[in-house]
């Protein structure tokens, strides 16, 4: 018999926590668009149930004394859940048999199906191997976008762990000031995700949201989200301090997920919220095509008041060509574009606008100037001609977003320079470790 996919997600989490050695094999049919496009995709399901079949006859007779169950993986894949190591010989014998290939016969006609495999063995609870298998062939294979990369995590969470996280209350917000340029003055808070794991701490967010994307649970965690920081919200608004907070939610929420815009419509109710205060920041590694499922979620939450950005501006998927269909109220420059900004990065008529302003210290301009000179001639030379800085791309980035009309928010500040800087390229909030790290509340 051949088990549905989520039925392996279980029983790879369960033999996981009982720290049981297991061996996955992935099998796919590497002529799969072919046969597809010849047979059907009626018949091309069905072939693909027969080709499991065969593959775990072979699984069985190469492993007799082993326990193994076969899953559905995807259009044209499918698992086998072994129990214990799979030893070198017994993997050569198996693949001896796959690399023979499978004949498909429907009426008169022959068809032979060319597969290959890949084998990892779970030795270990910190053993990542499964996972990056399974996170190495796409494992989210019906996304619109790049694979979950957990490869670079230094942990290993199970689907449970993540879940009785949430309901737990070990995940939490912290808040970071945002503040308006010109005056300095708080004009909002960006609302950050923390896990205080009981056994290691706190969890980087980079570290734990590959997880909860892995097993397919962002929008169970952008739900979190949003109702703990309208909660938040309310509270602020019941003390006498309403503050705007931007909320993160990822794109891939809106797209996968008919009821997400109504979860935010019934909270929003629940926690009494005036939408103006709330600007949902979307975060995705997707593009956002006009007429997509995303696109009308956004329009609807923009219709109820809410306000909308766009997060890491300049880099991922995020693209100019958004502010022509997307109800875009600010556009938040990724930290890359003010990292290691100068004074004598700016243009000479901006260096002494910024000193008639008293923007820059006294005395400052001489040293810019010889700083400034010593980049020209860098600048000149055959290396450097082939190359564009990163204050070159900020100005002229800045310069474009400001025809636009939309708010514009510089992240990664860390210093009183680069705050002067992203000012005068015309940026009106800034966020950053120079106003303050993200606190708990």
């Amino acid at each position: 018999m051949i088990r549905p996919q989520f039925n392996l997600y279980e029983d790879i989490e369960q033999k996981i926590e009982d720290r049981q050695k297991f061996s996955l094999i992935i099998i796919n049919a590497i002529d799969a668009p072919k046969h597809a496009h010849i047979s059907g995709q009626v018949e091309f399901t069905n072939m693909m149930h027969y080709l499991s079949l065969w593959a775990l006859a072979a699984g069985k007779k190469t492993m007799p004394e082993k326990w193994i169950n076969a899953y559905e993986f995807g259009k044209a894949r499918m698992a086998l859940l072994c129990q214990g190591d799979t030893n070198s010989v017994v993997q050569k014998n198996f693949k001896r048999i796959l690399k023979k290939g499978y004949l498909h016969t429907v009426g008169d006609t022959n068809c032979l199906v060319n597969v290959e495999c890949n084998i990892a063995t779970f030795s270990g609870d910190k053993d990542k191997t499964v996972w990056k298998l399974m996170n190495d062939i796409n494992f989210h294979e019906d996304l619109e976008g790049p694979n979950v990369n957990i490869n670079s995590s230094h942990y290993l969470f199970s689907k449970y762990e993540l879940l009785n996280a949430i309901d737990t209350d070990q995940l939490e917000l912290w808040y970071q000031i945002q503040v308006d340029l010109n005056t300095f003055k708080k004009v909002g808070v960006e609302a950050l995700l923390r896990w205080d794991h009981p056994k290691y701490g706190l969890v980087p967010p980079d570290e734990m949201l590959c997880w909860f994307k892995f097993y397919s649970l962002q929008s169970v965690l952008d739900k979190w989200v949003i109702a703990t920081g309208f909660k938040k919200s309310q509270e602020w608004r019941l003390d006498g301090t309403p503050t705007r907070i931007s909320i993160n939610i990822d794109g891939l929420s809106l797209n996968k997920n008919c009821d997400f815009v109504q979860y935010i419509k019934t909270k929003a109710i629940e926690f009494e919220i005036d939408p103006t205060l709330i600007e949902f920041e979307i975060t995705e590694a997707i593009v956002i095509k006009k007429d997509s499922q995303i696109y009308h979620a956004l329009i609807e939450i923009a219709a109820n008041g809410f306000n909308i950005a766009i997060d890491d501006f300049g880099t991922g998927a995020s693209n100019i060509n958004y502010l022509t269909y997307l109800p875009i109220n600010t556009i938040k420059l990724d930290r890359f574009f003010c990292n290691g900004l100068h004074y004598h990065d700016l243009g000479l008529f901006l260096i002494l606008k910024l000193i008639l302003t008293n923007s820059i210290p006294n005395g400052s301009l001489k040293n810019i100037l010889h700083k400034k000179r010593y980049k020209f001639k860098r600048n000149t030379s055959s290396y450097a001609a082939a190359s564009t800085d990163v204050s070159t791309l900020t100005t002229y980035t800045t310069k474009m977003l400001k025809s636009t009309n939309h708010n514009i928010v510089a992240e990664g500040i860390e210093t009183y320079e680069q705050a002067v800087i992203m000012r005068s390229l015309g940026c009106h909030i800034g966020q950053g470790y120079f106003f303050g790290k993200p606190r708990r509340q």
